[in-house]
């Protein structure tokens, strides 16, 4: 999708079985494609856009590769690249951040903030 020269991406953000779907469309930018090799070693090229996501109250602005998780456990992964020198792993603890509900992807609110969606 272009729009004044720029390219855009339109996408929903979680699959509609998912407790959190809103069935909200959002509208990005399009930083580019990448070529991703999945954790089941299938190389697919995949969109690249730029968001917010907020985890334990903190905003951060962070790349994500767009992918169809409908059916993954999780809706989102956080790379190796994002969490260094950002957060300590305990490997003791399980998924801290569902039960606390603690991270939130900020598709088009910091976007409007800013006046671009």
């Amino acid at each position: 999708m272009r729009k004044g020269g720029e390219r855009f991406v339109r996408f929903r953000l979680l699959d509609p079985s998912h407790p959190s779907y809103d069935g909200r469309e959002i509208r990005k930018p399009l930083l580019g494609r990448k070529k991703v090799k999945s954790s089941f070693g299938q190389t697919e090229f995949r969109y690249i856009i730029k968001t917010f996501v907020e985890i334990f109250g903190k905003s951060y602005e962070i790349e994500l590769s767009l992918c169809d998780r409908s059916k993954m456990e999780h809706p989102i992964l956080l790379g190796r690249k994002f969490i260094q020198d950002k957060f300590v792993v305990d490997v003791s603890k399980f998924d801290m951040s569902r039960k606390k509900k603690a991270i939130e992807i900020k598709a088009n609110a910091a976007a409007r903030r800013r006046g671009q969606s």
